[in-house]
């Protein structure tokens, strides 16, 4: 997650939402002969960034003379067109800076809502010839296979990053808890948490290769919109924070704060002043730019510590150096061995979701798959509804400064 000084406000998420259901448990529809209706419904809100969750469904049960498009073979030309397409439109950003005056404001970008215009008035085996070439090209309706396909990607952009800039990063981790590291990722996802580092002693964010990111990953499998990038540091930028954390904490730590940081590791309830204490202690006695390096080197133990490790090669010393410091053994901003457990109930109904994709009918294989389009495109359909941000979703980096700064004074 990354923040773009004095530019970013809030993230940008698009939220598809099943309905509830019908009141049913996941078991009582694992025994119901039902499939999904086509009554899929889209929301959304511009307080966050893609989080794409399912958070219910409407079930019928299935026509016994409905028509089974799967006998039908799909012309070769049908198929060529959708891959090619979905090829083209691989880097359309979702949302683009747009200039009012002195102030860039981020907004909806028109292109992504006109190329959607290539799936109205389709046959249906126009319809069925995207869904193959969609579900081909991210894996969907296998949200495991999606989530690899995420990871690839992440790595396989960095790789030609690195074939550009000729510098290769030391490592490359992300939030565990997200619906990647849960293997329940819908196609355009976003990564929470992404974050790389490189071999340099840049004192910030290294902003050219994290720009360079947004252009080159395909976002219709990761959501990279104009307002959410990942953190990209040098390790001795982080490895210089966590000293400044370390002799913060030497003086002010006690048997008892100790005992009680290393209980909030494991804390799962909602109050980010116990989960993250030892991160607002810290906070107080730094000023607002070393808050920042603090806090992104927090980010970055607790994604060593605990996160989906894509890529390491810190050096070994580099490491005990990372592993004997206060920050990596108490940092708790990312919450993650504490949430570890707890599945938010949308990633629960996407696993329904993927049971039951296979048994819909054609039209409605053909309607969910354009709307998780449509959702990685961030353009909201006549269906959207403002949404709010679920139980555990604690927001980006720049809401984690909002909250320890409160308690700072």
């Amino acid at each position: 997650m990354i923040v773009y000084t004095n530019k970013i406000s809030n993230s940008y998420p698009m939220r598809i939402a099943f309905q509830n259901l019908n009141n049913k448990s996941a078991v009582d529809i694992n025994k119901d002969n039902t499939s999904v209706s086509n009554g899929v419904k889209i929301a959304g809100t511009l307080a966050g960034l893609a989080v794409l969750g399912y958070t219910g469904v409407k079930f019928f049960r299935q026509k016994p003379n409905s028509v089974n498009l799967n006998q039908d073979v799909i012309p070769q030309e049908f198929l060529d067109k959708f891959r090619g397409w979905l090829g083209e439109i691989r880097n359309i950003k979702a949302a683009v800076w747009k200039s009012d005056g002195p102030v860039s404001k981020c907004v909806e970008n028109p292109e992504a809502s006109a190329c959607l215009s290539k799936l109205d008035n389709l046959t249906p085996l126009e319809k069925k010839a995207f869904v193959k070439e969609y579900c081909d090209m991210t894996g969907f309706p296998n949200l495991e296979k999606v989530s690899t396909n995420i990871d690839k990607e992440i790595l396989n952009t960095i790789d030609k990053i690195s074939e550009e800039t000729g510098q290769k990063p030391l490592f490359v981790g992300y939030d565990i808890n997200n619906s990647v590291g849960r293997h329940r990722a819908l196609p355009g996802s976003d990564c929470d948490g992404l974050m790389i580092v490189y071999n340099t002693d840049y004192p910030g964010p290294i902003w050219d290769v994290t720009l360079r990111f947004g252009d080159t990953i395909n976002q219709r499998m990761v959501n990279i919109t104009g307002t959410h990038y990942p953190d990209v540091l040098g390790i001795e930028f982080l490895k210089q924070s966590i000293s400044k954390a370390d002799n913060i904490f030497s003086k002010i730590a006690t048997p008892e704060k100790v005992e009680q940081y290393e209980k909030n590791l494991t804390y799962d309830g909602k109050s980010y002043v116990q989960a993250a204490q030892f991160n607002i202690d810290i906070a107080r006695h730094l000023d607002k730019k070393a808050r920042d390096e603090v806090c992104w080197a927090g980010f970055f133990v607790e994604m060593l510590r605990a996160g989906k490790v894509l890529l390491n090669n810190i050096s070994p010393s580099d490491i005990d150096f990372i592993k004997r410091s206060a920050l990596y053994k108490y940092s708790n901003t990312a919450r993650q061995e504490g949430l570890k457990n707890i599945l938010k109930p949308k990633l629960e109904n996407r696993t329904i979701l993927s049971r039951r994709f296979p048994d819909i009918s054609d039209e409605e294989k053909f309607e969910v798959c354009r709307d998780l389009l449509r959702n990685s495109l961030g353009v909201k359909s006549e269906n959207t509804t403002e949404g709010a941000f679920e139980e555990f979703d604690m927001g980006d980096i720049l809401e984690m400064y909002k909250k320890i700064s409160n308690f700072c004074g």
